[in-house]
């Protein structure tokens, strides 16, 4: 990745950026987050099949906020999220820096309905464009939703009594989400408490169930909750099914278009209002 660091280099010795989120090699197979601050440090900078990590995340970080302007490598399922932080005005435009990545698919099953394998938005793009394999309006149809969608009513709640019972609240899925982003999340809050923090049916229900519908018309399907997750509980089933329901009802899919907002976060005079009983 010459080009990345090279330009990395660049921007940060004229102190264009303070600072760079990018990835560094810890053994073969393996990357971690890596914070640049000076040209010398680029040089650990690389980009392959395994930089699974959403970088986004650190976006809304204080420590990040406070720089003058912020160098993001970013894949598409990456930049869906910054447009996203972006509308929600969490992150100014002209505060990052987008290292837009061509990206061929990292080591996860999100590639599978990938439609921004070539950065939709980026101030670089770095890598030879890559075929897309989903046009770009094509409407995705997960397997696995459609799958689930044929159980029965009394089904789906076996389902996810059992997936969600494994749950141990380590919030794991909170921290690797590059939209839960509040300063003081609904779970922490004790005055009053409106979520039972212990792991138990109940309170595993509602916290998975309340973070799944903070995240409707707003998930960009990067899959990093269901990585992070050590119970394994398919946490993407849940967002995905959402996602399409925003789809059918709304026609929308987040992270694509700086001039969308996210359908349940605006409303329109002449939205429909047949499901007011």
């Amino acid at each position: 990745m010459k080009e990345l660091i090279e330009k990395a280099k660049e921007l940060l010795a004229n102190g264009t950026l303070d600072l760079v989120l990018g990835y560094e090699s810890i053994e073969p197979k393996k990357t971690r987050p890596l914070f640049v601050t000076n040209a010398e440090e680029a040089e650990k900078l690389i980009f392959n099949e395994f930089c699974l990590n959403n970088l986004a995340t650190y976006l809304t970080r204080p420590e990040v906020k406070k720089a003058k302007k912020v160098g993001i490598v970013a894949k598409g399922c990456d930049i869906r999220a910054i447009v996203n932080l972006i509308i929600e005005n969490q992150v100014p435009r002209e505060h990052v820096y987008i290292f837009g990545m061509t990206c061929k698919g990292v080591e996860n099953i999100k590639c599978k309905t990938c439609k921004v394998h070539n950065p939709h938005l980026s101030d670089i793009v770095i890598g030879d464009a890559v075929p897309e394999t989903i046009e770009k309006d094509a409407v995705i149809v997960h397997e696995d939703v459609a799958e689930f969608n044929k159980k029965t009513r009394e089904e789906k709640w076996a389902f996810w009594s059992e997936q969600l019972s494994k749950c141990i609240k380590c919030y794991a899925c909170r921290q690797a989400c590059p939209l839960c982003y509040c300063n003081r999340c609904i779970v922490d809050l004790n005055n009053p408490q409106w979520i039972d923090t212990r792991s138990n049916p109940k309170g595993n229900l509602a916290w998975n169930i309340v973070r799944a519908y903070h995240l409707s018309g707003r998930c960009i399907d990067c899959g990093e909750c269901e990585r992070v997750c050590p119970a394994n509980i398919p946490l993407m089933l849940l967002n995905r099914t959402l996602q399409e329901e925003v789809k059918e009802k709304f026609h929308f899919e987040a992270g694509y278009d700086l001039e969308a907002c996210p359908p349940l976060t605006v409303f329109e005079k002449d939205d429909s209002e047949n499901f007011i009983r």
